[in-house]
């Protein structure tokens, strides 16, 4: 009935809406169960005294659900108390410590620095601040007017707290020709805090200060069931300055003391306490070492103290490893020489980012990959040398191993003109080969020694040759073969008479290439070189023409015609 506002909880995982309706006076409980997808129980309980209720919200305080209600026409504020749980109706009733409200209508309660408060927005404009203390269960406090901050029509507030600074959002409602009406107005109440960090979440925090001074520490402890319990006590900061110092931790090996280095930067440190982290090992030196007993990630503190009797705090982690144990592993079958061979490393006792690795591949070549490749260029006895390192420590394995002969791969071939019978000529190198093996890149392959093969289409094609030996080596060679374009051969005459020289004209053509010669047979015993020759016969008759045309690349193509030699005038 004339629903106002609502607010949300959740307890041990049970939802539930309270709405505040102004119509007739009462509080709706939602109860979702442990979804809000759920369909809702539904019930609702008055307040005795409230007229119109508006603003609404609801805390934990301790294991008890409490709440406030702000009652907007008789200018009042109440309290809910729900001892008996959430599902039951609570006992009400009006807060008495704080009365001159004017018009309250939205309310927000706040939990800081161990402090419950209760933010309630006037619909004139005002502010209102209730201070419960460490504890609202019994509803006392104080309260004061914050005043309008110069607004004059106000009707919804909420809070939010970022670290140790709280703001507070609100609508201007007043006339729309006023000037900022329908705006979204802020409350800042900022908290200068020296403490860095301001807020922390760690069990055992560790904070510096840039100020001295009383400063109040809160500590908040939460249960498993949301309940929340606070302690506060004030610590005073004095305004001597704290020595600075830095840290510098070397070694990350089991096996080996590991290095901690302390360096003076400004103060006058009188005493030195380190805590290496197991439990066991400390030192009062300035600079020392220590040997842990185990692998593992360690807390290191440094706690100085200076002459003026303030101390400063360093906390550092240190990885301790085991000792990283080389070894590797080669692939099967013949190690040839030419050939990439893979070393896998099977390194024990790895120290993750912190291992480096040094591989010296018989004085020939190094690497510091983990798995390296290396291609030895020549046969014979090889010594491989890996060193694993961690900061403080390294270990070394040698295994010698023996790198077979390999042939040397080559190959030759003529111009190839498509169409054309094209033969490839073995010319490796090498003793004892055993196979070839081709691929003519168009698909087809040949296992002979000294192929040929017919390109069916003009282009460029990679040959590979790989040749093989007895002792299970192989190379291989690659080359670029272009199959040319066969010439279109053609020519034209003039009318061929006895009495005058017949011209002869060259038409041929070649795909991608140039006509480079021409050879001329005119069919009665004489030749020609020329591209466009002229010829006299001696006699009449027919003779068979024929026209031999090569391209740039030495592909050639032919073409014949009867030229009939008619008696000239």
């Amino acid at each position: 009935n004339t629903p106002n506002n609502l607010t949300m909880v959740n307890d041990q995982g049970n939802s539930f809406v309270f709405v505040s309706n102004g119509g007739n006076g009462s509080i709706t409980r939602f109860e979702f169960g442990n979804s809000i997808l759920n369909t809702p129980t539904v019930a609702s309980f008055s307040i005795a005294g409230i007229n119109n209720p508006r603003g609404i919200d609801i805390t934990k305080d301790c294991d008890t659900w409490v709440g406030l209600v702000t009652s907007y026409s008789n200018n009042k504020v109440f309290y809910l108390d729900f001892q008996s749980g959430l599902t039951a109706s609570p006992i009400s009733g009006e807060i008495s410590f704080f009365t001159s409200y004017n018009f309250p209508a939205a309310l927000s309660l706040v939990f800081e620095g161990g402090n419950y408060y209760g933010m309630i927005q006037s619909a004139l404009g005002n502010l209102y601040k209730l201070s419960f203390g460490s504890s609202i269960a019994d509803f006392t406090g104080t309260g004061e007017n914050l005043g309008n901050f110069g607004l004059n029509s106000n009707f919804a507030t909420e809070w939010v707290g970022d670290n140790s600074n709280w703001y507070g959002f609100s609508i201007e409602l007043s006339n729309p020709t006023t000037p900022g009406a329908g705006n979204l107005i802020r409350y800042a109440f900022p908290i200068t805090c020296a403490a860095q960090p301001a807020i922390s979440t760690s069990e055992n925090p560790v904070l510096k200060y840039s100020s001295d001074g009383i400063n109040q520490v809160t500590l908040e402890a939460y249960d498993a069931a949301g309940n929340v319990n606070a302690f506060s006590q004030s610590i005073t900061i004095s305004s001597s300055l704290a020595p600075q110092l830095s840290t510098q931790i070397s070694g990350n090996c089991l096996t080996n003391p590991i290095n901690f280095d302390a360096q003076q930067i400004s103060g006058n440190i009188t005493n030195w306490n380190w805590d290496f982290g197991d439990g066991s090992g400390t030192s009062t030196l300035q600079n020392d070492t220590y040997a842990y007993a185990s692998a593992g990630t360690y807390q290191i503190k440094l706690l100085v103290t200076d002459a003026n009797g303030c101390t400063n705090l360093v906390i550092d982690t240190v990885q301790v490893y085991e000792e990283p144990i080389p070894d590797f592993t080669l692939p099967g079958g013949s190690l040839c020489m030419n050939n990439p061979i893979l070393f896998t490393n099977t390194t024990t006792g790895e120290a993750g980012q912190a291992v480096t690795w040094n591989w010296d591949f018989n004085g020939e070549g190094a690497s510091s990959e983990k798995e390296p490749t290396f291609t030895f260029l020549t046969s014979g006895s090889k010594t491989i040398t890996l060193t694993s390192s961690i900061p403080g420590c390294a270990n070394v394995t040698q295994q010698t191993i023996n790198i077979e002969e390999a042939p040397t791969s080559t190959f030759s071939f003529n111009n190839t003109c498509n169409g054309a019978l094209t033969t490839f000529t073995d010319e490796s190198l090498g003793n004892n080969l055993t196979s070839w093996n081709w691929d003519f890149g168009d698909g087809t392959f040949s296992a002979n020694q000294n192929p040929t093969h017919t390109y069916i289409i003009p282009g460029k094609y990679a040959v590979t040759l790989t040749v093989g030996n007895n002792l299970g080596c192989s190379t291989t060679k690659v080359d670029t073969v272009y199959s040319h374009s066969i010439p279109v051969v053609n020519f034209t005459n003039d009318l061929p008479c006895s009495t005058s020289a017949i011209q002869f004209t060259d038409q041929s053509v070649v795909a991608n290439a140039n006509m480079v010669a021409w050879e001329w047979d005119f069919g009665d015993g004489i030749t020609s070189t020329e591209q466009h020759p002229s010829h006299l016969y001696s006699q009449t008759g027919d003779f068979l023409v024929q026209l031999k045309a090569y391209s740039q690349f030495g592909c050639f193509s032919t073409n014949q015609s009867t030229v009939s030699v008619a008696q000239g005038p």
